[in-house]
């Protein structure tokens, strides 16, 4: 009896293949002992066909019209990408021989469905297995291997990705038509992307329409070696709408009444705090962290973590959950004794207490994927490079402060009263800095002064610090992830905002860092720095399309719905007509936009038929062409480092061996 695994892409076939026992590699799958042949796919191998498919028009010379618009279709169409018949080619004559397939896409619904689709592409009327990997190092594959389900229970996650593709097709490929042909020149639009370049035009046009002004904060300094800070009331003129000061005149009669005088303690509460480690990363959070402090791309995180994953030196990178399950607690030792023997984080990691059982530790607040966290294989270590190693160790920290003991302080409440003026201050006090001594910022610590509610104390000199009011900050691709991941907090409706702050949010932890190079490399953002801009281009029309298209409590609503799916609580059918029904009626009205053709021309990355580049057949990653010193054409996988000589016609010839 003949079992076939199908994997999303190469690297994951081969560690399925190396556990399983490889007898022999072939050219495109792997033969294994106990009857098993593992094979992949190179990520999606099939694609919606264009729209001019069903309009039966020529799809080399498209003409759009107005009077085409909408274009639903009645059956959708699936056709096998150029540069991945081979490859189909091999999974089709596999299939056919196999008794039992086993769909082993990633952990998530993109994955479930890009071998699902293969499969009803194929009529595959056999038995059909699901084998769920959150990490490849041996030990969880074949924890995985033990526990292979029958596929049909995976249903939901790709019933949720084919209603993700269809609702971007008809969004995308209608609205880009109609604004486009509307504005005179290419309009892209969709979904995810244009909910999220209309944050950034909003947060540029915040910036530059802003106009500063000086505010001023007044200090009183204490003869017990602390200082508090004035707080105005409504009794106080001269404030703005934050209830900053900002009249001179007022500042400098608070400096002349409270300076040398007695300051009488009205409030004194000291507290005994205790701040957990924190959880540990999800996606967007290690984006974000990484955004900051390694000024890495949303992309390059993804990447780079996707890297790690392939190596089985941490789990799934794509996901949306910064918990653990509860048996992954017991691992904990030996996960960090193998990392040990690298030398890296010695201190943190000698430390580490395992009687300490974190919160993140719990089954009732896991997804579909745990956080993402070291695995304990270490082999492929050293084949990483000075960059992956930085990252790894970032997600090792994380991981290993778990079981560092929290960090406890006490806090220090103190109100004062001075000729009828209110001061406050906020004391910390480090009882014992704990995890962080490793993790975070090192705590800022004072002794705080003994006192109770009566006591009086000498404000020796009152003084001014001119402050000037900030715009907000541009958006990086860290806050920009992070705002795409909590869309809640730019929403003014409270209602919409009370429902979006249940951890919804545009697009998902696997898209999002796509969606913005996407808009980069169409020229609506661009890089400065760690700084995002968005393009004149951008600003255009952003200004100018309707609300419906640039809303991201819609955007978040479909997600919700797709959510839904996932979790049979809506219907593939209700959501895909209700996207359906959307498409027809917001179609219906006539909106004009208008767009500067100069601007448009000029843009610095005004879209433009790109040529893709050639796939690399051992890991379907883009190549670049480059060319030897002798002038010999090849291409170059920057990926899985591999090399292919160039023949005629752009053809993709032998492997280059390197010596």
């Amino acid at each position: 009896m003949t079992t076939l695994f199908i994997a999303e892409k190469p690297s994951l076939g081969r560690a399925i293949a190396e556990v399983i026992g490889i007898k022999s590699k072939k050219n495109g799958y792997i033969e294994c002992k106990n009857d098993t042949v593992v094979t992949w796919c190179f990520g999606h191998i099939l694609e919606l066909a264009k729209p001019d498919k069903y309009l039966n028009t020529d799809e080399k010379k498209p003409k759009w019209k107005l009077e085409d618009l909408p274009i639903i279709p009645d059956k959708w169409v699936k056709f096998v990408k150029k540069d991945a018949r081979q490859q189909f080619n091999t999974i089709k004559s596999l299939v056919a021989k196999a008794d039992t397939i086993v769909n082993a896409g990633d952990p998530d619904r993109e994955g479930q469905l890009l071998v699902d689709e293969v499969l009803e592409y194929l009529r595959v009327k056999k038995p059909v297995k699901r084998i769920w990997l959150q990490a490849l190092d041996r030990e969880n594959i074949l924890k995985a291997l033990k526990n292979i389900e029958d596929n049909k229970r995976y249903l939901p996650y790709k019933l949720s990705a084919e209603a993700r593709s269809y609702a971007d097709w008809l969004v995308g490929m209608n609205f880009t038509r109609y604004f486009s042909l509307k504005a005179g020149t290419l309009i892209t639009v969709g979904r995810v992307q244009t909910p999220t370049l209309a944050l950034v035009v909003k947060r540029d046009e915040q910036i530059e329409n802003f106009k500063p002004h000086d505010y001023f904060v007044l200090y009183a300094n204490l003869d017990r070696g602390f200082r508090a800070v004035f707080k105005p009331d409504d009794s106080i003129g001269g404030l703005d709408e934050e209830g900053r000061l900002i009249d001179k005149n007022t500042a400098l009669k608070i400096v002349e009444d409270t300076s040398k005088q007695k300051a009488k303690v009205v409030l004194f509460k000291k507290t005994k705090k205790m701040e957990q480690p924190p959880l540990p990363f999800m996606l967007s959070s290690l984006q974000k962290y990484l955004s900051s402090k390694m000024n890495l791309t949303a992309q390059q995180v993804l990447s780079i973590a996707q890297e790690l994953y392939e190596k089985k030196l941490t789990t799934y990178p794509r996901t949306d959950c910064p918990y653990l399950a509860e048996e992954q607690y017991k691992d904990a030792k030996k996960i960090l004794s193998s990392i040990a023997k690298l030398g890296i984080l010695p201190d943190l990691i000698s430390g580490a207490d395992f009687s300490i059982k974190h919160r993140a530790f719990d089954n009732s607040k896991l997804g579909a994927h745990t956080a993402i966290v070291p695995t304990g294989d270490i082999s492929n270590y050293s084949k990483l490079n000075s960059l992956q190693q930085k990252v790894y160790q970032e997600i090792v920290k994380a991981y290993a402060c778990l079981f560092q003991k929290p960090y406890t302080y006490y806090t220090a409440n103190i109100e004062l009263d001075i000729r009828g003026y209110k001061f406050t201050a906020n004391l910390t006090q480090t009882i014992d800095e704990g995890f962080r001594k490793f993790c975070g910022d090192r705590p800022k610590s004072v002794d705080i002064p003994n006192l109770k509610k009566g006591d009086e104390l000498f404000n020796r000199q009152t003084t001014i610090d001119i402050k000037q009011t900030t715009p907000p900050p541009r958006f990086t691709d860290g806050t920009l992830i992070d705002a795409m991941s909590h869309i809640y907090r730019y929403i003014d409706d409270p209602q919409a905002k009370k429902i979006l702050k249940e951890n919804d949010g545009i697009g998902t932890e696997a898209t999002r860092a796509a969606i913005i190079e996407q808009l980069v490399k169409r020229g609506y953002l661009q890089r400065k720095g760690k700084q995002i801009i968005s393009t004149p281009l951008a600003r255009q029309f952003i200004q100018q399309l309707p609300d419906f298209i640039k809303d991201p409590v819609l955007t978040a609503k479909w997600e919700r719905g797709l959510n839904g799916i996932l979790q049979g609580k809506v219907t593939f059918k209700d959501f895909y007509n209700a996207q359906v029904d959307f498409v027809k009626k917001q179609l219906n009205n006539n909106v004009d936009i208008k767009v500067d053709k100069q601007t448009a021309s000029t843009n610095s990355e005004t879209p433009t038929k790109r040529k893709r580049g050639k796939k690399c057949p051992n890991c379907g990653n883009a190549m670049k062409k480059l060319k030897t010193k002798t002038g010999k054409s090849y291409y170059w996988c920057g990926k899985c480092k591999s090399a292919y000589w160039a023949e005629k016609g752009g053809k993709i010839g032998k492997k280059w061996q390197f010596k």
